[in-house]
């Protein structure tokens, strides 16, 4: 907690801050896990309509919709720990 001129301002212990998840360890670790939770949502979507779609259709799929979620923001990857890598 901060006090400024008798105003007092709370820690966080992660902010979202432009889409990203920020803990005050600075490792990431709760992005990681939310864009794997993610991941493997719409991996489970694309399970369930494969039977629906040719190949090329499940390719573009999962390079539009499920590869992107792990090349957006990539610094995040330099800095996660060996567990989360």
């Amino acid at each position: 907690m901060f006090n400024i001129d008798d105003v007092h301002i709370a820690c966080e212990d992660q902010v979202k801050l432009l889409g990203v998840d920020l803990d005050f360890l600075l490792d990431f670790d709760a992005q990681i896990i939310r864009l794997c939770k993610k991941a493997a949502g719409q991996l489970n979507v694309l399970l369930r309509i494969s039977n629906f779609l040719f190949v090329e259709c499940k390719l573009l799929v999962y390079k539009s919709f499920i590869r992107l979620n792990f090349s957006f923001c990539h610094i995040i990857w330099l800095f996660c720990s060996k567990q989360n890598t």
